[in-house]
């Protein structure tokens, strides 16, 4: 376009020459001539590098690349950018960092706003937003803040329940020393606001790379198909391969342009497995088109030349996801195959299990023992599990044999090698992949490995091999809870081969396929096995297997329609023992004993006191009621009649054993002593406010006193528990506020009541109704001292309360509502300034009237340590049972007899 613009320009200024020769000057002439054939040069020069550069247009790899730079100049370079601004600007406080100011906390955000906050606001136009945060000025306002003294201060920037028409709350903040005007002013000037920018939502660009692809498909040119999928394979390399930084870290793999939605990786992955729908439906006429679609996440990740897990798990999830629709197309014709369609499709399942077992996957997934390649190996171990499930599902015979064998092969495929010393000289039985996330040096490893030497190798080796036999049961148990009897399938066949570890398929492979379950007791070994070491996080061993449940769960689920509510029922790795249980059944025969593995696992200290108590609860779960029949296809109605008595006696010797060492470390264990002293240390710090707040006990004058001669009197307060209870390193339960302060006061009261019932009255008066009484408390209490009518029993106390309610009679007894009298046991009104104090659950009728400076020193001993109480632990005759006894000891002075006693009549 320049080049003609300039062609004709050259026009226009040769006409311009021709027409100043009218005007006859040589040396203007000579200037336009020598000017015009200057620029006629120039255009030429540029005609001929504007027809090369567009020969680069037709030549497909430079136009590629061509490509490859406007997606990163004008596109992707601006989704990463526009994506972190939006990070920034929705949650500043979580990019500033929770720490940042120190002794006052920043809440990365909060949906709700809070009464007790002190909040920055400013006055905005409707409609508008955040658009920028000037970072520097801004932080440098944040650093004047300070905290109250003493005060838990906290901070919230820009919080989400602070954006209403015409303001928007900047910040909020509690226990925060007020700040000043300017400083409110600078904040605002801090934080710009405006109308939010009209932009393209980038989170669907993926979706253009597939766009020569699907043309191709819909012209069914198979030529065209390829080079698309190849053009779209290395533009979206090239752009990934441009965004990585530091060590295996990428910034599409990072940053949602939306704030909610995916990735940008996310979205081609994701965009691919759309694809896939899209590319199976063509095997009704041919194979070439899936089975080039099916190669795209094998040459993504080898292309974009990653070592991260996060490219690893994209790549297994959309290969996964190619078995899923492959699966899924068969099923979804509703009828049986033409003869060259089901050729088609057999040669597509093997093609696929070729790619997912074969010598392409194990360069990815790496040589065990190698850097990183335990996270794939175990990833990978999942998936191949879970690829049974759309074969169920679909109701494909042959998928299924081709998806069990594929998952029996495993440990095979992955190149491991067998130790056998190892697996005779270690507990290696229960080396689960719990086992990953603890150093060689803790205990955990020393009672495995039985004085031997740790091998890293042999240790993945047993480890994966149990991990494979774990989801053959695991996938065995899942099949008989969720599918019933199938047209295509033999379900009981497929469970049997899962549990004896048969391949369909005849390979010279037996050596290294994991053991079968032979026996009963090997199914409940192999729940010991995953209970053993369950600490129920979300990175155990057990939770590991809960998520794979959860996956197929989703393949296996009806169909949802969009803005619909579900509720379902969250299945874990424990919602199956009852399937688990069935197989057991079916594998039981009488006389089993408890294996040798685990008696020997017991004895080394494998189990743990708490995992021991979770097993005994667990294998009496699984005891099933002869009476009860069983329906099913797993096993015959008169078959498990006969096998489950065999099986709840096997389950008998389990639980004996468990519990007599589980008895045995109750009686070896010592007492936890540093528990008990936090009793004594926790009584002795709450004792002096319970005392303030109680009624009675607040008139005496609290002390402390360590001289051994005084007159002091031993209260203690017995609880029968078990040994267990207060066994240290086997309870784990918090004590809690047993025994609690207020039982201390309790006691104390007791005393106290005791102490006045003793005590002989100056005056001894018997009533017959509350109006005497009242009298009597009025005319004593007249001199306006602090007094206290102690009323034992119910005899007036309905009459009492109901005495609240009858301002009338107030005055002729010199009532008076007190309001800040009123407790568990005072009533809101004083006689005079006589306090009522009831004590329902006594036996005896009767009152007594005392003067509240009669209450002298309420004295406690002061033990060594420093504390009031001595809390400690006495065994009986059972070795199992004692008593805990919590100690101290008192002296309590009451320096005046009683003013008056009222006897009941």
């Amino acid at each position: 376009m320049f080049a003609g613009l300039s062609g004709l320009s050259l026009a226009a200024f040769v006409v311009l020459g021709g027409m100043t020769l009218s005007i006859g000057d040589g040396y203007l002439n000579t200037s336009f001539a020598v000017t015009a054939f200057v620029w006629m040069l120039f255009n030429i020069i540029l005609s001929i590098w504007f027809f090369v550069s567009s020969l680069n247009v037709l030549d497909e790899s430079k136009r590629d690349r061509l490509m490859n730079k406007f997606f990163l100049s004008q596109i992707v370079d601006d989704y990463i950018q526009k994506a972190y601004i939006q990070a920034w600007l929705r949650y500043p406080g979580g990019h500033v960092g929770q720490n940042y100011l120190g002794n006052i906390k920043i809440l990365p955000y909060s949906i709700s706003e809070k009464d007790d906050m002190l909040h920055v606001k400013s006055n905005i136009s409707k409609g508008d937003v955040v658009t920028d945060i000037y970072i520097r000025p801004f932080l440098f306002l944040l650093r004047r803040l300070e905290a109250v003294d003493g005060q838990d201060a906290e901070i919230i920037i820009l919080p989400s329940f602070g954006v209403r028409s015409g303001e928007l709350t900047l910040l909020s903040s509690r226990n925060v020393k007020p700040v000043s005007g300017l400083w409110r002013w600078l904040l605002r000037r801090c934080i710009v606001t405006g109308r939010p920018e009209n932009k393209r939502d980038l989170d669907d660009i993926t979706f253009d790379f597939f766009g020569e692809a699907y043309d191709a498909l819909n012209d069914k040119n198979i030529s065209v198909f390829r080079t698309g999928i190849e053009r779209l394979t290395d533009t979206y390399t090239s752009i990934k391969r441009s965004y990585n930084y530091e060590v295996d870290k990428n910034y599409l793999d990072e940053v949602k342009e939306s704030g909610f939605s995916h990735t940008f990786s996310d979205s081609f992955h994701y965009e691919l497995r759309k694809f896939f729908r899209e590319s199976v439906k063509s095997t009704e006429y041919s194979g070439e088109y899936f089975r080039e679609s099916m190669l795209i996440p094998l040459r993504v990740y080898r292309k974009t030349q990653s070592t991260c897990f996060t490219d690893f798990r994209q790549f297994l999830l959309s290969l996964f996801r190619v078995w899923h629709v492959l699966n899924e197309w068969k099923a979804g014709l509703g009828g049986p195959l033409s003869a060259s369609q089901e050729l088609t499709h057999q040669a597509l399942i093997r093609g696929y299990i070729g790619l997912w077992e074969g010598w392409s996957m194990t360069t990815i997934t790496g040589k065990p023992g190698s850097e990183d390649s335990t996270g794939r190996l175990m990833y990978h171990l999942h998936n191949t599990a879970r690829l049974l499930i759309p074969s169920v599902v679909a109701d494909n015979a042959s998928s299924v044999r081709y998806a069990h064998d594929v998952l029996c092969l495993w440990f095979n495929q992955s190149r491991f090698t067998r130790y056998w010393e190892e697996e005779y000289r270690w507990h290696s039985f229960f080396l689960t992949p719990d086992y990953l996330s603890l150093k060689e040096t803790e205990p955990q490893w020393n009672m495995l490995l039985r004085g031997s030497k740790y091998k890293k190798d042999a240790a993945l080796s047993i480890m994966f091999a149990n991990a494979l036999s774990d989801l053959r049961l695991l996938m065995a148990g899942y099949l008989i809870a969720h599918f019933e009897s199938q047209k295509n399938i033999d379900l009981a066949d497929l469970v049997n081969h899962l549990i004896m570890s048969e391949l369909y398929e005849d390979r010279d492979t037996h050596d290294t396929l994991t053991p079968a379950f032979r026996r009963s007791v090997d199914i409940i070994d192999m729940i010991l096995r995953i209970e053993h070491c369950n600490l129920h996080t979300n990175t155990s061993w057990y939770s590991g297997l809960s998520e794979t449940i959860e996956v197929m769960n989703s393949y296996n689920e009806r169909p949802y329609i969009p803005g619909r509510m579900y509720t379902g029922e969250y299945e874990d790795l424990g919602s199956l023992y009852g399937s688990f249980a069935l197989l057991a059944i079916k594998l039981a025969r009488p006389a089993e004993q408890v294996t040798q593995r685990v008696n020997e696992a017991l004895a080394g200290g494998v189990f743990s006191y708490s995992s021991k108590d979770r097993i005994i609860s667990i294998l009496k779960r699984l005891k099933r009621d002869p009476s009860v029949p069983y329906e099913g296809y797993i096993i015959s109605e008169a078959d498990y009649a006969t096998n489950v008595v065999f099986f709840n006696d096997v389950l008998d010797k389990y639980i004996d054993v468990f519990s007599r060492s589980k008895t045995a470390d109750i009686v070896a264990a010592e007492v936890d002593q540093a528990r008990l002293r936090n009793t004594d240390a926790r009584l002795t710090n709450e004792l002096p406010g319970a005392l303030s707040e109680d009624v009675l006990l607040k008139y005496f004058t609290f002390t402390q006193n360590s001289e051994c001669d005084r007159n002091w009197l031993a209260i203690y307060i017995p609880v029968g528990v078990s040994k267990e209870y207060v066994a240290r390193e086997l309870n784990q339960t918090d004590y809690g506020d047993f025994p609690s302060v207020s039982e201390v006061n309790r006691n104390i009261l007791r005393r106290l009541h005791y102490v006045l019932w003793q005590s002989q009255a100056k005056l001894t008066i018997e009533v017959n109704n509350l109006e005497t009484l009242l009298m009597e408390v009025a005319q004593r209490s007249a001199d306006q001292n602090n007094y206290i009518l102690v009323i034992y029993g119910s005899r007036f106390s309905e009459e009492l309360r109901e005495l609240v309610y009858q301002p009338e009679r107030h005055d002729a007894f010199s009532i008076h509502v007190d309001v800040s009298a009123r407790g568990s046991r005072s009533l809101p009104f004083r006689i005079n300034n006589c306090l009522i104090y009831l004590v329902l659950n006594s036996e005896q009728e009767f009152s007594l009237m005392v003067s509240a400076e009669s209450f002298g020193e309420l004295r406690l001993f002061r033990y060594p340590d420093g504390t009031l109480f001595n809390t400690f632990y006495r065994s009986s005759d059972d070795p199992l049972e004692g008593v805990m006894k919590t100690l101290w000891e008192i002296e309590m002075e009451i320096t005046d007899t009683p003013v008056a006693r009222f006897e009941h009549r």
